[in-house]
């Protein structure tokens, strides 16, 4: 692909408050190797971060996920917690991307905590003949590599949606909305029931739709995939991984300790080199994040009066169908009315018109 075609490609990603600064990291990333595309971030919080920082000096564009077309946002939202809600968002954003953007054909994700080591030609080669394009967490197996990591991802899902790409179309839109649709009400971490936030919902759309897996082994490498990507220096700087250019890492809860756990299992100078692209990682966000925004609290964990939701009233209005369509905002509610609700159902007396 000519890189003078990059104007034609949105990069999208999601966050929350204290997920900013991953979210800027992650654009100076893409603009770095390809400075011609739009990156347009969607803000889960009730209002735009207020920071010392200009956003708009790292992003094209800036979303509130209330303003992207999600029916009935305040009780979407409110029935999940953090992780759930953003990723919730992934599907309807990118509906409202191609909806808003029309003179734009190709749209790619990437989750806040991504960064881009190269230019992305392999992929949007890829996207000039397919519509949805996703990335396995394996590539190929390893016998060395302990049984047990196949088992995590079969609970957490064939495919890693911190990176997928949509060019418009027919088949496209049809899973986008149906995604929507899904994660309207499922977008639930539950992996002893089967769910994982959107990612496992996946494995059904890829029967459903004309998915096209990305095998690049310089992309979308995490923790979880190490022992099957080995990186080797082409130059200062740069890295080949499998013998192929080293396109984006994903660091998956940066501030654990699962990627040195995932580490032990790779060759001493693979660890240092991960070692040190963690490194350098960290002190680009704590460059960046001089107001703390790591730190800030989610808007959605509050009432309106400012008293902290529990997890329990999450569940209480998610799991009762009569209480969640007869609350339009819960978030003028508090704790104690969910209770009350939840018991009152179960006996038919009426919901109190005070909350709707």
């Amino acid at each position: 692909m000519s890189f003078g075609k990059q104007q034609e490609v949105i990069f999208a990603t999601i966050a929350t408050t204290n997920f900013l600064p991953r979210a800027m990291v992650m654009a100076q990333s893409v603009k770095k190797y390809m400075p011609r595309s739009k990156i347009i971030i969607c803000i889960v919080e009730e209002e735009i971060p207020k920071t010392s920082l200009n956003l708009y000096s790292y992003f094209d564009e800036i979303v509130l996920a209330k303003n992207i077309g999600i029916p009935d946002f305040y009780r979407f939202i409110f029935q999940y917690v953090q992780s759930e809600g953003s990723n919730a968002c992934k599907a309807q954003f990118l509906i409202y991307l191609i909806e808003t953007y029309r003179d734009y054909q190709k749209f790619i994700f990437l989750d806040a905590d991504t960064k881009v080591f190269g230019p992305f030609t392999e992929l949007l080669d890829l996207l000039e003949n397919n519509e949805i394009i996703v990335s396995p967490h394996f590539i190929s197996f390893n016998e060395q590599a302990p049984l047990y990591h196949l088992a995590v991802i079969h609970k957490t899902g064939i495919f890693n949606t911190g990176l997928f790409a949509i060019k418009r179309g027919a088949d496209s839109d049809g899973f986008l909305h149906w995604w929507a649709k899904i994660l309207s009400k499922y977008c639930i971490t539950n992996p002893a029931k089967g769910f994982w936030n959107e990612q496992k919902w996946l494995d059904v759309a890829s029967g459903l739709f004309n998915f096209r897996i990305q095998k690049d082994p310089g992309y979308n490498v995490g923790p979880w995939n190490l022992q099957e990507r080995n990186f080797t220096v082409k130059e200062k700087g740069k890295y080949l991984v499998n013998k192929e250019p080293f396109r984006m890492f994903h660091f998956s809860s940066i501030y654990t300790d699962y990627l040195e756990d995932m580490l032990k299992l790779s060759s001493s100078e693979q660890r240092h080199i991960i070692s040190r692209l963690k490194k350098e990682y960290l002190q680009e966000i704590t460059n960046i994040d001089k107001d703390l925004l790591r730190e800030k609290p989610w808007s959605y964990d509050f009432f309106s009066s400012g008293r902290p939701i529990q997890l329990k009233t999450r569940l209480n209005f998610r799991n009762n169908q009569k209480l969640y369509y007869h609350i339009k905002n819960p978030f003028f509610a508090n704790n104690k009315t969910f209770r009350m609700k939840e018991k009152t159902n179960t006996t038919g007396i009426k919901i109190n018109k005070r909350f709707t």
